[in-house]
């Protein structure tokens, strides 16, 4: 998790928010750069982020604050990240795409998510290794 990430409403109320690494990893407004001196992640658009997402309901789970959506231009599924991994959505750095679109992908046939895979960064995108 990461976080808190503090915010201040219009009416000046405070809020914490924390968030899973990879539904803050995936969220396509993020930026996220590593600090030396901190030795830690920032993060930008955190705020911005959450007011775009909140509305989103997730195509798996019927539930708000989606932040993965396809990258086919008119696709409107959207995605919990866990949720994604469910659908088969395929993830080809830096994008993600719904499985009917995942073919738009000009690494589709090459990589492929580790369906048994831990949920690290270094084990996302594998080459596939299928001879089918």
């Amino acid at each position: 998790m990461f976080g808190p990430y503090t915010f201040s409403s219009k009416n000046k109320v405070k809020t914490d928010a924390y968030f899973h690494q990879f539904c803050i990893f995936w969220a396509p407004l993020v930026t996220f750069a590593y600090n030396e001196e901190d030795k830690g992640f920032e993060f930008t658009k955190i705020k911005e982020t959450l007011q775009s997402t909140k509305k989103l309901i997730c195509s798996v789970c019927q539930k708000k604050g989606a932040t993965i959506g396809c990258w086919q231009k008119n696709c409107k599924k959207s995605y919990h990240y866990l949720c994604s991994k469910k659908a088969h959505c395929f993830f080809d750095l830096p994008d993600v795409y719904c499985e009917a679109h995942a073919n738009l992908s000009k690494n589709y046939k090459r990589n492929y998510i580790r369906k048994d895979s831990s949920d690290s960064l270094s084990s996302m995108v594998q080459p596939n290794t299928d001879t089918n």
